[in-house]
């Protein structure tokens, strides 16, 4: 199949392929376009993909927010336009999943040590020490049971106090068996980092999180702004001193 010979045909032919994976009606795509301000209608769509208007380029770029697709996706030359436009949606599907996950995890460690410290518990080399004496006088050996349980993330054992499974324990029981797979590959990823790049662990889980750094079968890959991951790693950490030191202020 012969590629497109003008701009406007893969313009028109890239737009048309989107809207029909998006399953976006002409009408849809109108409506969408004059809600950011153009004077769209659904006889411009037709316009459009018929190539009888030319597409401005503030028009182009707001189509191509509409689609959630960069915009050379709309522009791209080939038969491989498709394909491309089909994987990076899949990418950015996965970065938004992502970052889902890690928010979602993220609260449960904010209530997980929540609950830790309203039980009195201490964390130390990576593991809650066993309630104290007053939590234990003040709760039931049932509920300390259940909360210990809770905060190590035993999650069978914390059942096991309760008269029947609560709602949705077995897609949180999913999810922290997923939870663990990552952060066993995260660690993992974190060691091989650190040592190829000879920085420190904390720093090196620091730029694997930001996306500074990436690890991958043929090695470690850095992604730094200007290219100096040194310096990014020292902006980080004056950063996060100026964010705890205005913490403790607070606090005080």
């Amino acid at each position: 199949m012969a590629s497109p010979a003008t701009p406007e045909e893969r313009f028109a032919l890239n737009l048309r392929s989107a809207l029909a994976e998006r399953d976006i009606s002409q009408e849809a795509l109108a409506e969408a376009m004059s809600d950011m301000g153009h004077s769209w209608h659904q006889s411009t769509v037709y316009k459009v993909l018929t190539m009888k208007r030319r597409v401005g380029l503030g028009e182009a770029v707001d189509i191509a927010r509409v689609l959630n697709i960069p915009m050379e996706m709309l522009i791209s030359d080939g038969d491989s336009a498709s394909l491309r436009a089909t994987a990076l949606q899949a990418v950015q599907r996965m970065i938004a999943a992502r970052r889902g996950l890690l928010g979602a995890w993220g609260e449960w460690a904010r209530a997980t040590s929540n609950l830790a410290q309203a039980l009195g518990m201490k964390l130390k080399d990576g593991k809650w020490s066993d309630p104290p004496e007053e939590a234990l006088e003040a709760m039931s050996p049932k509920e300390i049971s259940f909360a210990v349980a809770l905060v190590n993330e035993d999650l069978e054992d914390a059942i096991d106090f309760l008269s029947e499974p609560p709602a949705g324990y077995k897609e949180i029981s999913e999810a922290l068996e997923v939870k663990k797979h990552v952060r066993d590959r995260t660690d993992l990823h974190v060691e091989t980092a650190a040592q190829a790049l000879g920085i420190s662990e904390d720093d090196a889980r620091r730029a694997l999180s930001a996306g500074v750094i990436f690890v991958h079968d043929d090695g470690v890959e850095t992604n730094a702004p200007g290219g100096d991951l040194g310096e990014w790693l020292l902006q980080e950490r004056t950063r996060g001193a100026i964010g705890r030191d205005g913490e403790r202020q607070e606090e005080a």
